[in-house]
């Protein structure tokens, strides 16, 4: 007689035309391969017994080649021999969702019952069970006598309930797009390996494989769209009407409509091309104005807090990992007001190996982030951004800044470990502080050092590394990972450390203070004589100050204007004067806030109006207005609004310490209301300009 498993196992097999590998269904049952190969040894004891052929194992793949008489016979035989075939509750689930899913021929509850073989009362206990998930999407279940099971709510949030579901499962079963099969889930059965492969081709084709970390959420969510639509579960409503512009999306959406050959509304494409809008970025088009301005202000000050947190210091590294980081945000942003996850497989790994990051963003997360936005990162989301942090700090350490001290363990005499100790200096900022032999590892303690290399596998008091004696290629990388890991515990390396950036700024405003004005000529030929005196800088930290770009005509105080789009239009006016920018920015500025809503509105009684750099902003410049009386943005949270800047930029990056200088107001509502109290600009501009102390 076989045991609840063991049958499971014999049922895929009789319901399943295709071969199967123990790998795959260890997975279906969680349960180790070799434990599975055991099972089937058993159900063939049990089909020979009962005069049957046999499960048969061909290179790894197992084959149960049988008549569809002889499936029913045995079918027979397996439901006298128990009361109850428990399938795992996950399967369990998606099976009974599934048949709720159906547009036509769903089951009554007590056929599916009865096809899962489970008692009523396991039964009522599943039920009970999806409907408090499903209740979280604003979903339903039922069960009506003549239509059978039903899922009723918005097809959106059905579409979401099984993005969600799934990209979490496939994660958690550390599977991937590429090794997915049919009998993994009837929720995957539901959408069609077919539709699946699909777009997965048309994925690699139109969006590249670089895009590793969203490639499965991107074809997990465009397969069940597609397979919705072939359905007939068809938006009817025009909620996301609104024509697209051309981007690498559009074509990717239209790739699969082609190669599925199905007909596509225009509510449908717009659906799709947004939520893969944020789910999927572009460089240039796909992250909206909406988005992008609070996904600065939140970089920023994230940046602060963990610098001031973990006493870090991200100079020379801090606009490569703004640029990266705040596009990240802009599209995590985007993704949380679409109700689409990320799962991140590497998630467990992150928060051991990066703890320290992991926790302070974390805490950042929980107890600063809502003075900026009502969003929260799930640690999945919280794990992606520790890598940016992480490597941004490690690059830091490798450019001559940081370095450990460190003690070598050595078994295998003096030459050897000196030879490991030049080939670690070589590669990495270490001071080997004493080599040791195996007898003489209790003199570690002794040391002042931060990190132990041993040859021998013994644990030390230490964050230890074991190397080999020769370090090859994978060596390099495992102590690199190693050393990422404790980036923390290395020490500053202050008489090699400059800021090249700070001196080219410092030379260009002394020029200027002597009556003589750069060309463009001249700033890069100052620069060509940096780099030939080793001087190295990144281009994007020469970055103009607010006092440097604020001029006191920018400045009006005191302004009436009857709603916000009269203060967009005043604020802005000195700088249009000025052919800072063009009526055209002006415009699409307050275009920006119609479409997007009032996100202008970053911190309490605080907006900057702003449009994108190709839409009319000739060079870097700021204005700012005081508005008496308040002027309401439609912003519940941050209305009114009493303080109003105008930003003009002519790229991604010239503008951070400009953003830097007005973020610092958004946390500070004292200087806000003290601001407001001045009828001199003067006085304005010196107190806006104090500089603030995280």
């Amino acid at each position: 007689m076989l045991k609840s498993r063991p049958l499971n196992i014999l049922n895929v097999f009789l319901n399943n035309e295709r071969s199967l590998s123990a790998k795959e269904l260890s997975i279906i049952f969680k349960k180790t391969e070799r434990t599975i190969r055991n099972d089937i040894k058993g159900i063939n004891e049990f089909l020979s017994s009962n005069k049957f052929i046999e499960i048969q194992n061909h290179s790894g793949l197992y084959e149960l080649k049988i008549s569809n008489y002889s499936k029913e016979k045995i079918k027979e035989i397996v439901s006298v021999t128990t009361d109850e075939q428990y399938y795992n509750p996950d399967f369990r689930k998606e099976f009974i969702i599934v048949n709720a899913l159906m547009k036509t021929n769903s089951k009554k509850i007590y056929e599916v019952r009865q096809e899962l073989k489970i008692s009523k009362s396991t039964m009522d206990k599943d039920m009970r069970n999806i409907r408090d998930e499903l209740k979280q999407y604003d979903l339903q279940i039922l069960s009506d006598f003549n239509l059978g099971l039903q899922i009723i709510g918005d097809e959106r949030n059905i579409r979401i309930y099984i993005y969600n579901y799934l990209v979490k499962k496939i994660t958690e079963d550390k599977l991937n797009i590429d090794n997915l099969f049919e009998s993994y889930s009837p929720l995957v059965k539901y959408i069609g390996m077919n539709n699946i492969e699909e777009v997965k081709k048309t994925y690699q084709k139109i969006i590249s494989i670089q895009k590793n970390d969203v490639k499965e959420s991107t074809i997990i969510l465009t397969a069940i769209w597609l397979s919705r639509n072939k359905m007939g579960h068809i938006l009817s409503d025009n909620n996301d009407d609104k024509t697209p512009k051309l981007s690498i999306i559009n074509l990717f959406i239209e790739e699969v409509i082609n190669r599925s050959q199905i007909n596509i509304n225009l509510n449908e494409f717009n659906y799709i091309n947004k939520r893969l809008e944020v789910l999927v970025g572009e460089d240039n088009e796909l992250i909206v104005n909406k988005y992008e301005t609070i996904s600065q202000l939140i970089t920023l000050k994230l940046i602060e807090y963990i610098e001031y947190q973990l006493s870090l210091n991200f100079d020379g590294f801090q606009n490569s990992l703004f640029v990266g980081l705040s596009k990240h945000i802009s599209g995590l942003l985007g993704r949380i007001e679409q109700g689409i996850q990320i799962y991140n497989p590497l998630k467990e790994n992150i928060k051991e190996n990066h703890k320290k990051i992991f926790q302070t963003i974390q805490n950042y997360s929980e107890h600063r982030l809502n003075k900026y936005s009502e969003a929260e990162f799930t640690e999945d989301e919280i794990a992606f951004i520790t890598v940016y942090f992480s490597t941004a700090y490690f690059k830091y350490i490798q450019e001559n800044k940081n370095y450990f001290n460190a003690v070598i363990v050595c078994s295998f005499g003096i030459a050897t470990s000196n030879l490991l100790a030049e080939i670690l200096k070589a590669h990495f900022n270490v001071n080997i502080v004493r080599i040791l032999s195996s007898e003489q590892n209790t003199l570690i303690d002794k040391e002042d050092v931060d990190v132990v290399f041993t040859t021998i596998d013994v644990k030390f008091n230490k964050p230890t590394c074991y190397v080999n004696a020769i370090v090859n290629e994978k060596g390099i990388k495992q102590i690199e990972s190693f050393l990422e890991k404790y980036a923390y515990l290395s020490r500053s390396n202050e008489p090699f450390y400059g800021n090249e950036a700070n001196l080219f700024n410092d030379l260009s405003k002394w020029i200027g203070n002597k009556g003589l004005k750069l060309k463009e000529q001249d700033v890069e030929e100052i620069k060509k004589i940096f780099q030939q005196n080793n001087f190295k800088f990144d281009e994007k930290e020469v970055q103009p100050m607010l006092k440097e770009v604020l001029k006191k005509h920018y400045v009006l105080l005191n302004q009436t204007c009857n709603d916000w789009e009269k203060a967009i239009e005043t604020v802005s006016k000195p700088l249009l004067e000025d052919k800072v920018i063009t009526p055209e920015y002006q415009d699409a500025m307050v275009n920006s806030v119609v479409e997007n809503g009032p996100y202008i509105v970053i911190g309490k009684h605080i907006a900057l109006a702003h449009a994108r750099p190709e839409e009319g902003a000739n060079e870097l410049g700021v204005s700012i207005a005081t508005l008496k009386p308040n002027v309401n943005f439609g912003n519940e949270i941050n209305d009114p609004v009493k303080i109003i800047f105008c930003l003009s930029a002519t790229d991604s990056f010239s503008h951070l310490n400009i953003m830097k200088s007005i973020v610092s107001l958004v946390r500070n509502q004292e200087k806000v209301e003290k601001l407001l109290t001045y009828k001199d600009k003067d006085l304005f501009i010196e107190c806006l300009l104090e500089e603030e102390i995280l």
